[in-house]
């Protein structure tokens, strides 16, 4: 059931930390915007990533979670069942539930993306 009690609130991506630790990401880092973990966000969550150059997102999947990514600044290859996609800005990339994908900066400089995950925190 969702909660009815929460409120707006400004999130300035600047004062938050890059989380270093994800697993199957070789420099590459994510700031949670939106998430259950730092606003109570029940149906989503919203990071912006960078991936620095030769930085990988690993091959991976998602049984529950569609992704959408939203190139910000930047540009790199988005692989999707093994099909490549240019992430770059301005350019949405779905990925839904299943779908084998992984996120390669083949350039010389960071990418910058945003990420939806839906549903929240299910990854």
């Amino acid at each position: 059931m969702i909660q009815l009690n929460k409120k707006a609130r400004l999130i300035k991506h600047n004062n938050l930390d890059w989380n270093k630790n994800l697993p199957g990401h070789v420099k590459c880092y994510s700031r949670t915007l939106v998430g259950p973990e730092n606003v109570g966000s029940e149906l989503f969550d919203f990071h912006i990533s960078k991936c620095l150059p030769g930085g990988v997102v690993k091959e991976h999947s998602h049984q529950k979670v569609e992704h959408v990514y939203w190139g910000h600044e930047g540009s790199g290859i988005v692989t999707a069942e093994n099909k490549d996609y240019k992430l770059e800005p301005e350019v949405a990339i779905y990925i839904p539930a299943g779908c084998k994908h992984k996120i390669v900066n083949n350039t010389s400089k960071d990418l910058y993306y945003l990420v939806v995950n839906v549903p929240a925190n299910d990854m």
